[in-house]
């Protein structure tokens, strides 16, 4: 490989190994497994979505906080429910560099603010 290559780290990838992964069921939506019990039982560096070290994202912090925002702003003005063609267990798209459900999610959302 020649001196200053690009090069694309498959994290994705390792964390989702069957054998030798880093979670249990990697292919099942576990939102549960961040939580602080749980996290305590992850193998350190395991989950770096904005890099780490020197090279880490300068925005990380802004980047969460515009994040949680912008949700708790849509969230206040409008009702989400699944929609009829939902499926109950989410499959995720193996060939997609970020990670994605196979067919997406259907969602119902309905405007409706919050009454103060």
């Amino acid at each position: 490989m020649p001196a200053r290559s690009p090069q694309l780290l498959r994290k994705k990838k390792r964390r989702r190994r069957k054998k030798r992964g880093y979670f249990p069921q990697p292919h099942e939506f576990q939102p549960e497994r961040f939580s602080p019990e749980r996290k305590k039982l992850i193998t350190p560096y395991t989950y770096m979505p904005f890099g780490l070290g020197p090279h880490a994202c300068i925005g990380e912090r802004f980047t969460m906080l515009q994040a949680k925002i912008g949700l708790l702003n849509f969230l206040r003005n409008h009702r989400v429910t699944l929609g009829e063609k939902s499926v109950k267990s989410i499959k995720f798209d193996p060939k997609a560099i970020i990670l994605q459900p196979e067919g997406g999610i259907h969602l119902n959302v309905i405007r409706d603010p919050l009454k103060y």
